[in-house]
């Protein structure tokens, strides 16, 4: 039986109040704590490190409930918002990685000498594979989504209270931002700035409940007295230190051998909600089909799993 102090203001609670009430289930949106409901994700890295293709994989991968990099995923909504490409090559790339994953559909399920009748029924479920609607884009000219002001925090409420009435509350929200420099009216390197911006995400957040993934910049990489570039884990993020006090998890991206290319190195730089020890990975990126391979996962520096195909990771 609640307390009277209790029934009376229902944020405060006795120790017997806290006996009685029951915490609601904790879903992870990606395994091994990476991303629950009500919690942040950042994924930051160099330029030309995949993230924007990163971005649109992991939406996909939310957005079906398949595995992502190894992980497991509960399918949710997601609401993917991009200011920092122009809208035909959002678009593109949306439609590579799109036909990729029909492609690997079709493959994969094709049965052997089908019917002209199967191969109908096989496309149509690709196509639905392949092109989900549970994931809105909104590709969008930053000054409208800067965040810290009000104009852009009434334009994110907006868009995220149209999820809520379309997909309802059963399935979880995901809120892709990417990225954050451009999402912001102040300067990143600032303190009160960039308090203000992680402040009024969270404060949406705390009215909607919805789990946020923010796309970020590395800063410039800084050298020892002999030449060789340091690595401060999540400080390598571009800007004030608020943002690492803030994400639950960061993702760090490095080109391989600080090479443009294809192969990328991917290391969780701070894991609060970890049930595990996180993996380093790296990944190889089909430039074709947009779609990731792990070609290396360790565990303590040590090797444990490689080589997981495309299909596996659908």
């Amino acid at each position: 039986m609640s307390s009277y102090i209790h029934k009376r203001v229902e944020h405060l609670y006795t120790i017997h109040d806290l006996i009685e009430w029951q915490p609601p289930p904790v879903i992870n949106l990606i395994s091994n704590g990476v991303l629950r409901i009500d919690e942040k994700l950042c994924i930051f890295g160099d330029e030309g490190a995949w993230k924007s293709i990163l971005t649109l994989h992991t939406a996909h991968c939310l957005a079906k409930g398949s595995p992502w990099l190894g992980f497991d995923t509960n399918k949710c909504n997601v609401l993917k918002i991009q200011v920092e490409l122009p809208m035909h090559t959002d678009r593109s790339r949306a439609m590579k990685y799109a036909r990729g994953c029909k492609a690997v559909y079709m493959s994969k399920h094709r049965p052997d000498n089908p019917t002209p009748e199967q191969l109908t029924e096989l496309e149509k479920e690709a196509n639905r594979y392949a092109y989900p609607s549970n994931i809105v884009y909104r590709t969008e000219e930053p000054y409208k989504m800067k965040l810290d002001t009000s104009v852009g925090y009434q334009n994110l409420e907006r868009d995220i209270s149209i999820m809520k009435e379309q997909f309802g509350n059963d399935v979880p929200l995901v809120v892709i931002l990417d990225p954050m420099y451009q999402l912001m009216a102040g300067h990143s390197s600032d303190d009160v700035d960039t308090r203000k911006f992680l402040e009024s995400i969270s404060m949406m957040q705390y009215r909607f409940h919805f789990a946020v993934i923010l796309i970020h910049h590395t800063r410039k990489t800084q050298f020892d007295q002999q030449g060789n570039a340091q690595e401060f884990g999540s400080q390598e993020a571009a800007g004030n230190r608020n943002l690492a006090r803030w994400s639950d998890t960061m993702l760090m991206l490095k080109m391989k051998d600080d090479n443009p290319g294809n192969d990328i190195k991917l290391r969780f730089t701070k894991h609060r909600n970890a049930e595990r020890p996180m993996p380093y990975l790296e990944v190889s990126w089909d430039s074709d089909t947009l779609h990731p391979r792990v070609t290396k996962r360790f565990i303590k520096s040590t090797e444990v799993g490689v080589d997981l195909d495309i299909r596996d990771l659908e």
